[in-house]
């Protein structure tokens, strides 16, 4: 397996952390995705180390963006005594061999301070369509995480204690991505931008949906709330000056599990080879079993959903069977097996993290039991001519037809000729059909006996067969994929 390059993104719904008194903390998100896409398969696994003062590693947790690629994100609030060393990375480190380790770009954060400086503190709950997050009038974060199907309903409601409130705005962002449009000019926010709060502090927002779905990443997402704060300048008139006065921001965020039936755990079933075109079944070069390396490899995260511990479950069959093309019944002979024993009997994997999305297991393919792989070929055809069979005779009475009969006597000649030809044929078919049976094992009927002799294996017969495997698996649904493949068998096929 060759580990794929990744592309960590830090988002940060906010850079001012307010002045060195400020509670502010802001919500920031890392999230870690294949640099190629489209990207379903399984999504990168490890940790993301935070480069703030001290630094922070989380374990990544899995979901999938929008538009069905893997992903993985990581979250933590920082305040100002977590980013006063500087700009902030988040640089990801792979625990399996799938995915190779990137860092994010820089991130900076700044203060804005004031002669004057007022506190705010920001809360939300989240409701829809079953209740309300936390409940009662509780304040995040919230443990265990709430979840939410993707088909829900989900409204923010938001407040912020603070002195005049309506001032400014709510900016309400998932994984660090803004959900309320806002500009800015000169570092100060646009009219028309985020959700105003009314004079308590009080405002609501509702998730935006995309044809009835939330449109949010399936798995971990972060909700961060922002109050944006306001700030006054210092103004002087005839010498008198006002200081300046600021009312910092705050935040408040919360973690929560997006669940998508749309991007349900599944798997893929592949195969090396699907036709051992290059080494088929014929003696003596290769006779023993054919064998086609299969590979189940995790989709939506199989590997990390609650449905990794249930059994995918393989079984195979000999389906289909053709001769120069032409597909008739499936005649005895094949078998297959996940053991070199051709067996036939079903057998069950299992995803796990040790095996990092992927499993391997062989198939095989060979003759079955009472059969061999021989020198085979296609069947002979009929002979088409039924004058071999007479050998020189009915040559020389051919010869002898072409004759003009000029005298009574060669009529008499032909009648004969006629019965030597019977005869002969009768006699070259006996010999042929007795030269074919398979019971002259060394004597014949009335003839010398010897000790008892075995019947010889029969050969499978020479053509191109289709093996199926099947897996099935039980997760919200019955899984099941099958994949055929080609076995040669003979010199014509």
């Amino acid at each position: 397996i060759t580990p794929a390059a990744t592309t960590t993104v830090l988002n940060s719904p906010e850079l001012d952390t307010g002045n060195s008194g400020s509670t502010q903390t802001l919500g920031i998100t890392a999230v870690v995705t294949s640099a190629t896409l489209p990207s379903n398969g399984t999504a990168p696994a490890g940790t993301v180390t935070f480069s703030t003062t001290t630094p922070q590693v989380v374990t990544l947790t899995p979901g999938f963006d929008p538009n069905g690629n893997a992903i993985a994100t990581a979250s933590i609030t920082v305040g100002q005594s977590d980013v006063s060393g500087g700009p902030v990375t988040a640089t990801y480190l792979p625990t399996t061999s799938n995915y190779i380790g990137s860092t994010s770009s820089p991130v900076s954060f700044n203060a804005t301070l004031a002669s004057t400086n007022f506190n705010t503190t920001t809360t939300f709950t989240i409701t829809d369509n079953y209740g309300t997050y936390p409940g009662g009038t509780g304040t995040y974060p919230s443990t265990p995480n709430p979840s939410f199907p993707v088909l829900d309903s989900l409204t923010l409601h938001m407040h912020v204690q603070a002195t005049n409130p309506n001032t400014t705005v709510f900016l309400v962002y998932a994984n660090g991505v803004l959900l309320t449009p806002a500009t800015w000019t000169g570092g100060f926010i646009n009219p028309g931008s985020g959700i105003k709060p009314n004079n308590n502090g009080d405002a609501t927002f509702t998730i935006p949906q995309l044809n009835g779905y939330l449109a949010l990443p399936s798995g971990q997402v972060q909700f961060t709330v922002v109050y944006d704060g306001w700030y006054s300048p210092a103004t002087c008139v005839f010498g008198f000056c006002n200081p300046s006065t600021q009312s910092n921001p705050s935040s408040a965020s919360q973690i929560v599990n997006i669940v998508d039936d749309r991007t349900s755990a599944d798997f893929s079933l592949q195969s090396d080879i699907t036709v051992n075109q290059s080494a088929p079944l014929v003696a003596p070069t290769n006779t023993t079993p054919a064998i086609y390396n299969l590979r189940l490899t995790s989709l939506y995260n199989f590997v990390t959903s609650i449905y990794s511990a249930n059994p995918i479950n393989l079984s195979c069959s000999v389906t289909g069977y053709s001769l120069g093309g032409v597909p008739s019944a499936v005649p005895a002979g094949l078998a297959c097996g996940f053991d070199s024993s051709l067996s036939g009997a079903p057998t069950s994997v299992k995803f796990s993290t040790s095996n990092t999305g992927f499993i391997t297991l062989p198939l095989y393919v060979g003759a079955a039991g009472g059969f061999v792989i021989s020198t085979n070929t296609a069947p002979a055809q009929p002979a088409a001519h039924w004058w071999i069979a007479g050998g020189g005779a009915t040559l020389a009475c051919i010869f002898l037809l072409g004759l003009p009969a000029r005298r009574r006597k060669w009529q008499s000649l032909l009648g004969a000729c006629v019965m030597v030809i019977v005869s002969f044929g009768m006699s070259g078919c006996a010999a042929n059909l007795a030269s074919m049976s398979p019971q002259s094992n060394g004597s014949t009927n009335g003839g010398i006996s010897g000790s008892p002799q075995t019947s010889p294996a029969t050969g499978v017969p020479a053509g191109t067969y289709t093996v199926v495997v099947t897996a099935t698996a039980m997760t919200n649904t019955t899984l099941t994929h099958n994949l055929p493949v080609k076995v040669l068998v003979g010199t014509t096929n």
